[in-house]
């Protein structure tokens, strides 16, 4: 984006709805230079851990990019490795256009995902909770156990499976 572009409703993704996360997206895609999305998989965030697998990603979504920026700004740790200037900055979807916009993209598409994940586990209501611990989810991890896709370094996982989910 040119220096001095503002985006209508960018905030952090967690203070905005779905729809105006919508919106946003839609915007940052349109007026960024590069953007770049990328996950990790439940087995390897199992092996790796939920921190390494957030780095991980960011290097990930980073090497994705058509063009490298000058330096990586960094939602709170830096990822090392980028072969570009690093700078962490603490709450940054709070206090950053680009890191709010990065996690604006980020729920996005992890939203798709959970969207996509549940027309194959229905049971689970991945479309509703999109990923976070609800009573509802609970209770279907204890009835049915965990998916393929759970991820079983998760406390709420591992209770499921000591506690005898079928």
């Amino acid at each position: 984006m040119a220096p001095g572009t503002r985006i209508a409703e960018l905030a952090d993704s967690k203070l905005l709805t779905a729809a105006a996360r919508e919106r946003v997206e839609t915007r940052v895609k349109r007026l960024a230079q590069s953007w770049a999305v990328a996950c990790v998989e439940a087995d390897e965030l199992d092996e790796i851990g939920l921190h390494r697998a957030n780095l991980l990603a960011f290097r990930r979504a980073w090497l994705r990019l058509g063009e490298l920026p000058d330096y990586a700004l960094c939602d709170g740790f830096v990822p090392g490795g980028l072969g570009r200037p690093e700078l962490a900055v603490w709450k940054g979807d709070q206090v950053s256009a680009t890191i709010a916009a990065a996690s604006v993209l980020a729920k996005c598409a992890r939203d798709r995902v959970m969207t996509d994940l549940h027309e194959q586990y229905p049971q689970y209501g991945f479309d509703e909770h999109k990923g976070y611990t609800t009573p509802a989810h609970r209770r279907a991890l204890l009835q049915y156990g965990p998916s393929p896709v759970h991820r079983h370094r998760f406390v709420t996982v591992r209770r499921a499976i000591r506690e005898g989910a079928a």
